[in-house]
């Protein structure tokens, strides 16, 4: 869902990063094939494979940083406030984050207004839920 977003809403000059992209990271990959010209995927732990993964994605700053399925696998509210964090921390002023919060898994068991909250506290200003009525809730969150 996060990345069909990306491909219907970004432009391909535009500086994104797959937040969180898994092992093999099959979006950055099809976003590249559909012609985005500068997709880096960051990955965490063992998850992380060379040559697919950019260890310092993260000294970077990006146009638009999506995660997808990554703040449902958080395990605490701490740990979904820390990743939040560094998603903003990658986005350019003016930039926009891109997330999803799927039903399941859920590891923390957070409600979807706690992540909203969440989301709101650490992007003050424009957040905007992008798929009305769901379960599996997304957001947009500007940086300025």
């Amino acid at each position: 869902m996060v990345p069909r977003w990306v491909e219907g809403n970004v432009p391909k000059s535009k500086k994104v990063l797959d937040f969180g992209s898994g092992p093999p990271a099959r979006h950055t990959m099809s976003l590249r094939e559909k012609g985005y010209t500068d997709v880096t995927a960051h990955e965490f732990g063992d998850n992380v494979q060379e040559g697919v993964h950019d260890p310092k994605a993260l000294s970077k700053e990006y146009d638009v940083v999506f995660a997808s399925n990554v703040l449902n696998v958080q395990s605490s509210e701490a740990m979904l406030k820390r990743t939040l964090k560094q998603i903003r921390d990658s986005v350019k002023k003016g930039g926009l984050a891109v997330f999803n919060y799927p039903a399941s898994p859920r590891k923390a068991g957070l409600k979807v207004a706690s992540v909203a909250g969440a989301i709101a506290e650490v992007f003050p200003g424009e957040v905007e839920r992008v798929s009305q009525g769901s379960e599996a809730p997304m957001w947009t969150a500007k940086w300025s």
